[in-house]
């Protein structure tokens, strides 16, 4: 996996939580600095379970970048913030 954008973070000691509908999110979680959740961010009780596996891998949650939804990709590293 090319390590660019937001799975370069855990370079400079980022702790990730990848969510996705689709299981080959799976294929992210690597040495305990990403972990990966498969669930529908549109269900009130995936999104518990999303942020009880931050809590429970991490202990907390410290930023949220929710780019869930339909149309073009970008790299979000390049996007601007509000």
């Amino acid at each position: 996996m090319e390590r660019q954008g937001w799975n370069a973070l855990p370079l400079i000691g980022a702790k990730i939580v990848v969510v996705d509908v689709d299981k080959s999110v799976e294929a992210f979680s690597s040495a305990g600095q990403i972990v990966s959740v498969v669930a529908n961010v549109s269900k009130p009780e995936h999104v518990e379970s999303i942020y009880r596996a931050c809590r429970e891998h991490f202990g907390r949650l410290d930023i949220l970048c929710n780019n869930a939804g339909v149309g073009g990709v970008s790299n979000f590293i390049r996007g601007s913030v509000l």
